[in-house]
């Protein structure tokens, strides 16, 4: 079901709000035309929100696209997620975007107007860095990272020794005229930049 923030916040916050009997009967009676075809369309009710909200302890938000665009705030953003923390939800805040890491997204958050801590924003380069972590793999092995520097940055604030990232994006390899890659071959490559 599809439920855009600024009309979860909404229904939230005009519902709630003290004294509002006479607003909350009028909506009953005759609910407006965009509201309709919301329904009509399946995305959440007031009931139906009330319901998951109640149902649920923690929220996962992808960032781009739904928290913002660009650098721009997705509107209803801000009152949704106050809403959310003061109902006392667990928020976490999720991207596949390996440019930048943990500290460098709370840091995008801010510029935004959003207080987001490192420990609730989970990214692929995190995701990486612990996956290593996890798995036992030794921090005295090197990492050669093929990515952003978002990866980069995550390994060494997890105590690995990484190198490469998007200055080696440069780089380009070049084959002879064969479709299979033989490493017994490999001097028929070379690596510029």
């Amino acid at each position: 079901m599809l439920l855009p923030t600024a009309t979860f916040a909404a229904r939230f916050l005009v519902e709630d709000a003290p004294n509002n009997s006479h607003t909350a009967g009028a909506q009953k009676q005759q609910e407006p035309p965009r509201r309709r075809k919301a329904m009509a369309e399946g995305l959440l009710t007031a009931d139906a929100s009330r319901s998951l909200v109640g149902s649920v302890d923690a929220f996962l938000f992808d960032c781009d696209g739904v928290i913002w665009k660009g650098d721009e705030l997705i509107q209803g953003v801000p009152e949704t997620l106050e809403l959310l923390r003061k109902l006392g939800k667990k928020l976490v805040f999720v991207t596949n975007n390996s440019r930048k890491s943990r500290r460098q997204y709370s840091k995008k958050f801010k510029t935004l107007g959003l207080e987001v801590p490192e420990e609730e924003i989970f990214t692929s380069s995190f995701a990486a860095a612990m996956f290593l972590k996890l798995n036992n793999f030794s921090p005295e092995k090197k990492v050669y990272v093929v990515g952003e520097d978002g990866i980069l940055d995550e390994l060494k604030l997890a105590g690995f020794e990484c190198f490469g990232g998007p200055e080696d994006g440069k780089k380009n390899i070049m084959l002879e005229a064969n479709f299979y890659f033989d490493h017994d071959k490999s001097w028929s490559c070379r690596c510029w930049t």
